[in-house]
């Protein structure tokens, strides 16, 4: 095993709003070992699942996934991308597939291996399920699926954990374009294939998965560096003019939950109720 691993965040939505160039650049720099980024969101409702449409122009996702590929290529690192074009169904991937083959003739890259996973389901084999008795839970304490709301709804996509983003990287994928996942799997599947601990992996992909948000002042679409160790992430902003400090980089761990102190994903729960806080230099702070 590697003694640390570095990844490079630049958005939080990819093509929600476009990526900065310069924070993005000096990422790049820096020679991470992997270039990765949520493009999704649940807070964009359920309308642009069920129409399976995005809410992002296309034109700003182009230019997201541009910057993206041309930056891991030039490094030789793997390009990682989840919940495409905004809600992860099918036609996300393809979507997104397409635009990375077309960036790539235009710029003349060299061969690269892409992968795509789908996380798509069948209304059709869910019903079978139900009526074979299986148990969709509901989250939270919601009610569980039924055959009625099966019925109404008109696109299911899954949400994957780590295991798929290994198995791509395993067979030699270097862009994987996947659908929905739990954001933070996505940063956590290469630290964790690298040989690093789950617990350490996973607080390394609940801190990235907002990329600038983890830091202070509030910036939009800024790039930040995670680093993972076998005992510590090390969080750093890329913008001069932001910094990750121990209020910003706790206070992110605690967004988006009923409770603080876990992480529901897929495949299980990080608990950060013992997570240690201490800033390392003006703009990284170190979590243990």
């Amino acid at each position: 095993m590697r003694d640390r691993m570095s990844i490079l965040s630049p958005t939080g939505h990819l093509g929600f709003t476009p990526i900065e160039r310069g924070s993005f650049e000096l990422g790049v720099a820096r020679r991470p070992d992997a270039i990765v980024a949520d493009s999704g969101s649940c807070e964009i409702g359920p309308q642009p699942l069920g129409a399976d449409e995005h809410c992002s122009p296309e034109a700003w996702q182009r230019h997201d996934l541009e910057l993206m590929l041309l930056g891991a290529r030039r490094l030789g690192i793997p390009m990682i991308v989840d919940s495409a074009s905004d809600t992860g169904t099918d036609r996300g991937v393809k979507q997104y597939a397409g635009i990375i083959r077309d960036i790539a003739r235009s710029h003349a890259l060299a061969p690269f291996r892409l992968a795509t996973i789908c996380s798509e389901v069948p209304r059709d084999e869910v019903a079978r399920r139900l009526a074979g008795g299986v148990r969709v839970e509901g989250l939270d304490g919601r009610a569980d699926l039924t055959p009625d709301v099966l019925a109404r709804t008109d696109r299911l996509v899954a949400v994957m954990g780590v295991a798929p983003i290994i198995r791509a990287l395993d067979e030699g994928a270097e862009v994987v374009v996947a659908g929905r996942s739990s954001d933070s799997c996505i940063f956590a599947a290469p630290a964790i294939r690298a040989g690093f601990p789950e617990a350490a992996a996973y607080y390394l992909g609940k801190v990235l998965e907002c990329a600038s948000f983890a830091g202070e002042p509030f910036m939009g679409k800024e790039s930040i560096l995670g680093t993972v160790t076998a005992d510590a992430v090390t969080v750093t902003a890329m913008h001069p003019g932001q910094r990750c400090t121990v209020a910003s980089v706790a206070s992110h761990a605690m967004y988006e939950r009923a409770n603080p102190f876990f992480e529901h994903v897929a495949g299980g729960v990080l608990d950060m109720s013992h997570c240690r806080y201490e800033q390392q230099d003006e703009r990284t702070t170190r979590v243990t």
